[in-house]
């Protein structure tokens, strides 16, 4: 009997890229909906949906990640996901994607670890790249993409985005 581990992942798409989420912190995947924005936030964080009555965080996936924001308004969906806390509760957050497909297995062999090449933030968020048939699909790490959304926000800090060297005197 084989010792691999077949896992399941939801796979979406960035862009013109493919992604997965192991489908163990997986809630749902809902049509994008009215998002209400937050003021001063930071720019991935896109603002508050409501899910059954509860506000849900919505944070734009290819902007945490680095890319582009997600544009494609025709697909867009909202990928509820759940993780625990280093406190011990359960957060759940709407991860925008352009578009969500399938759920899919993958091998544990057909998948290597990531790149270490460069110094893109990005990869720190990468558990492995899988292969599938029409190519490769990046293996995300949720616990890493959330924790520094965990950290509260200091009060006074330039979350803006705006170089202080460009506001005027």
């Amino acid at each position: 009997m084989s010792s691999r581990i077949d896992q399941q992942y939801l796979s979406f798409s960035l862009g013109t890229e493919n992604y997965a989420l192991s489908i163990s912190s997986v809630r749902e995947v809902l049509e994008l909906s009215r998002l209400s924005k937050m003021p001063a936030s930071v720019p991935y964080f896109k603002g508050i949906i409501d899910v059954r009555g509860k506000g849900i965080p919505v944070i734009d996936m290819g902007m945490r990640l680095g890319l582009e924001e997600c544009v494609s308004r025709e697909n867009k969906a909202v990928v509820v996901v759940e993780q625990q806390l280093t406190t011990g509760e359960v957060l759940s957050i709407g991860l925008l994607a352009d578009s969500v497909h399938e759920v899919i297995w993958i091998r544990e062999e057909d998948i290597d670890p990531a790149p270490s090449i460069g110094n893109s933030m990005a990869w720190n968020f990468i558990n492995g790249v899988g292969k599938i048939e029409d190519g490769f699909i990046f293996i995300l790490n949720l616990e890493k993409l959330l924790s520094e959304i965990e950290a509260p926000v200091i009060p006074g800090e330039d979350i803006s985005g705006i170089n202080s060297e460009e506001l005027p005197e």
